[in-house]
């Protein structure tokens, strides 16, 4: 079964987005999975009370993104989508008035299955940077313009293998950290550092295979960490250190644990 990313692009700035998101209003960004604070909510105002009889009007279409599930990331006038070309990944960078291409940037080979190929994921943005992670675990750091700055083989760098449906989850940035899920023995949840993709920690006392969630930021009694869904358990490890916090087992299933965790209470 196929997945074209080119019904995700053609309500940028009317319509619902794909898998939950919301499309930002002008003047607001939505620079990563599930918007600035990763809750999944917008800050929008004046939204539509009634929906139009015969829908929102397009304001533009594109054609060639290459399949995959992704969403999009958007800041001012750009829009960052992945998608897979043939056998290899790329990101795309979209003027958001008209859809044009800016840039296209290959990101090396893509993935394929049985539910669909091509990446999984929304780009990460933070200052003029864009970290971009592929179905077979090349993490990118791209200027806004494609220029390369670093890359890493997330999988191969730390022992990880590739899952059922392949790797799905968005890159987290925490102020100097990019945080990463790779699932190898010692190194369940990494850290490396934004600038240089320099390793800063592997979390030792985790070992799961990785899921296909987005881990998130949450502080919990007083302490910094990153909690996610990997292959076994709902997980939260020390921000400072990767040090295990918790591990609990129920909050998984057996077959896929994808969905993004929820903080609430802090």
């Amino acid at each position: 079964m196929k997945h074209s990313l080119l019904a995700l692009a053609l309500t940028v700035s009317a319509g619902p987005w794909l898998y939950g998101q919301a499309p930002p209003a002008a003047g607001l960004d939505w620079p990563q999975w599930r918007g600035p604070d990763r809750t999944g909510i917008s800050k929008e105002t004046g939204l539509l009370q009634t929906w139009p009889s015969a829908g929102p009007a397009a304001t533009w279409s594109v054609a060639g993104l290459g399949n995959g599930y992704g969403s999009m990331a958007v800041r001012g006038d750009q829009v960052f989508v992945q998608g897979l070309r043939g056998r290899e990944s790329f990101v795309h960078r979209l003027d958001r008035a008209s859809g044009k291409y800016v840039w296209s940037k290959g990101l090396g080979p893509g993935g394929s299955n049985d539910q669909g190929s091509g990446p999984r994921r929304t780009p990460t943005l933070d200052g003029d940077r864009l970290y971009v992670l592929t179905e077979t675990g090349h993490l990118y750091c791209l200027r806004e313009d494609g220029t390369e700055l670093w890359k890493r083989d997330t999988l191969r760098d730390f022992s990880g293998g590739n899952i059922q449906w392949l790797l799905s989850e968005s890159p987290l940035v925490d102020g100097e950290k990019v945080i990463v899920t790779p699932g190898g023995r010692g190194a369940g949840m990494v850290a490396l550092d934004k600038m240089t993709g320099k390793t800063i920690w592997t979390s030792k006392e985790l070992s799961d295979e990785a899921g296909y969630s987005s881990a998130v930021v949450a502080e919990i009694g007083g302490t910094r960490a990153y909690t996610t869904l990997t292959s076994q358990a709902g997980v939260g490890v020390r921000a400072a250190d990767g040090k295990l916090l918790w591990r609990y087992r129920p909050a998984a299933n057996g077959t896929a644990n994808i969905t993004t965790p929820l903080v609430a209470g802090q």
